[in-house]
């Protein structure tokens, strides 16, 4: 009995190494990470977006007008703020004129 058991583990353990090893040869690899100060930039803008983008998508829509105080912007406002900033931002380094506003 004791060494069925050990064989059931050893199964489950070799089992287990193969389809991780299986998972892991499929993940797809990114390009190189860009070395010197533009990939710390871009390294840096990437994990801001994420966060940001996470953050808003997880915010409860009720919640959108939340203030914490009532001289701090709503959290709307924040991330209008930061879309209105990132598209003026890029457009003037790309030479693209901002969008035309929608009243």
């Amino acid at each position: 009995m004791r060494t069925m058991q050990m064989a059931c583990i050893l199964a489950g353990v070799v089992l287990s190494g193969v389809v991780s090893g299986v998972a892991l040869a499929q993940a797809p690899m990114g390009p190189p990470p860009v070395p010197g100060p533009a990939g710390e930039v871009q390294r840096s803008y990437a994990a801001q977006m994420d966060n940001l983008l996470k953050t808003a998508e997880i915010m409860p829509a009720d919640l959108y007008q939340y203030k914490p105080t009532p001289d701090v912007r709503t959290f709307a406002r924040v991330v209008n703020h930061v879309t209105e900033a990132q598209v003026r931002g890029c457009g003037a380094v790309n030479g693209t004129p901002p969008p035309t506003a929608h009243r």
